[in-house]
């Protein structure tokens, strides 16, 4: 064999070498929909908007046809919710820096043509090929790099698809708390009407007084205020889910009925909750992942430092006589100025800011757990107090009160007062109630890996004060 055959054979096979390795760029999305769809309860699978799988279209209309239901809303929410896509499109980025990560940098290959000064005709040719040693020595590392970096983008876009469900299972909650305000603001408002009416008859038949009639009428106008805040808020509730499901249009006309159910009696173990909540979390295990990949590129800084590059490879030159000298050849970068005194530092403050990230979220996490559990307890305490006991004592005293009234045993004011008790006893029942089903849902999301801030979703009343507020008087 010749020095110039060899000198094909040895470049063709780095050329080779270079792009033996490849994966799939379309992979693993079955991986994130186990992941996901295993923390969102009552869900089969997380639906993906493909080319493939065609427009999801008909099965959100089949859900929307009929009575929504929060389980039904997340699954629209899943599936036509945009920035659920535009969450795919990150992981689908995210694969394909790991799969650069795997791959062997090109070989450079250069060439030059030097003519004699005294006969042109004699020239020599030089070429040669080198690559990158020190990339091939450290891909494994690069390698692990991109792949841990996949993991974490992959669980952050499980932990959106997560909280996606979270939040649209919140807002069917919301919107039935403002329905159930809203019924009983127009409970309210019939039987202001009633009551107008009559002190109208009684006070043209002369059997009250003016002011009576008066208080009777303010009573009806406060009433009517309400009902227009309650059904503002519902309308308020039904927008924040249209956005959460990404509807609009004529997909905006779903209905939603019932009421917030009652608690069950199955207990909060504060223990198990904790537990379940730092195995499962998400957040935790993409912070491992990210520990990971600044561990590995750690090692890369301080390999760096000590060779910045290492390129080897072949060099031939063929003489004006013909004869072709071929050889290796190796360039080494000396690191006499930049000796990684930057990158080792940063790359070991970056490793040492993710452990202390972990221990942080970790207690977090813990916190969360703790404060959810502790909120649901009480929640359902407190809506048994007010089912059992508290409404129960509002309506018996505001029945005795009419029937004093009836009786002239007392004045329009002590009934008023009686009446404004009651509603805005119901009024708090039912904020109550949301509570409870919110630190229920809080609780389920973190069982299951997602970290909620408790704090942040405790429900406050959002209507104005019904007929005249708690305590008002005429």
């Amino acid at each position: 064999m010749t020095t110039g055959s060899r000198f094909v054979l040895l470049t063709t096979g780095m050329l080779l070498v270079s792009g033996c390795l490849s994966v799939p760029i379309e992979q693993s999305h079955q991986e994130l929909e186990a992941q996901a769809t295993a923390a969102i309860p009552g869900s089969e699978r997380l639906p993906r908007r493909t080319a493939r799988d065609g427009d999801p279209g008909s099965q959100v209309q089949a859900l929307l046809a009929d009575e929504l239901t929060a389980e039904a809303a997340v699954r629209v929410a899943l599936w036509n919710n945009p920035r659920i896509q535009s969450h795919y499109a990150r992981l689908d980025r995210a694969a394909a820096e790991r799969l650069a990560a795997r791959l062997l940098r090109n070989p450079q290959v250069h060439g030059a043509v030097i003519f004699s000064e005294e006969d042109s005709s004699e020239e020599v040719i030089e070429l040669g090929a080198e690559i990158d040693l020190l990339h091939l020595i450290l891909l494994s590392k690069r390698s692990r790099i991109g792949a841990a970096r996949y993991e974490a983008v992959k669980l952050d876009v499980a932990r959106a698809v997560q909280q996606l469900a979270y939040d649209t299972r919140l807002a069917c909650y919301r919107l039935l708390a403002a329905q159930q305000r809203l019924a009983l603001r127009e409970s309210v408002l019939q039987a202001a009407d009633a009551a107008r009416d009559m002190a109208q008859r009684l006070r043209d038949a002369g059997n009250i007084k003016e002011l009576d009639k008066l208080n009777r009428e303010a009573l009806h106008e406060q009433a009517a205020l309400g009902v227009s805040a309650a059904a503002l808020a519902v309308e308020e509730q039904r927008e924040h889910l249209n956005m959460l499901m990404g509807l609009s249009g004529a997909d905006t006309r779903w209905w939603m009925a019932g009421e917030l159910p009652a608690p069950g009696n199955n207990a909060v173990l504060l223990g198990e909750v904790v537990d379940q909540a730092l195995q499962n979390s998400v957040q935790l295990e993409m912070t491992r992942w990210q520990i990971e990949a600044a561990a590995q590129a750690l090692g890369i800084a301080r390999a760096e430092s000590v060779i910045p590059t290492l390129q080897v490879g072949i060099d031939a030159e063929r003489e004006h006589d013909g004869v072709w000298l071929v050889g290796p050849m190796i360039a080494v970068e000396l690191p006499l100025f930049d000796f990684g005194q930057a990158r080792r530092p940063a790359a070991e403050a970056a490793l040492k800011r993710l452990h202390h990230e972990y221990a942080a979220l970790a207690i977090d996490i813990a916190a969360t757990a703790r404060r959810a559990a502790k909120r649901a307890e009480v929640a359902s305490y407190r809506v048994r107090r007010y089912r059992e006991t508290l409404l129960p004592l509002r309506e018996d005293i505001t029945q005795r009160t009419q029937l004093q009234y009836n009786a002239m045993q007392l004045g329009v004011f002590q009934l008023l007062q009686a009446k404004q008790m009651e509603i805005a006893e119901n009024s708090a029942y039912i904020d109550e109630l949301l509570n409870y089903w919110i630190a229920r849902t809080e609780i389920e999301q973190i069982r299951r890996g997602l970290l909620v801030d408790s704090r942040a979703t405790v429900n406050a009343p959002a209507d104005a004060p019904m007929a005249g507020g708690k305590g008002g008087g005429h």
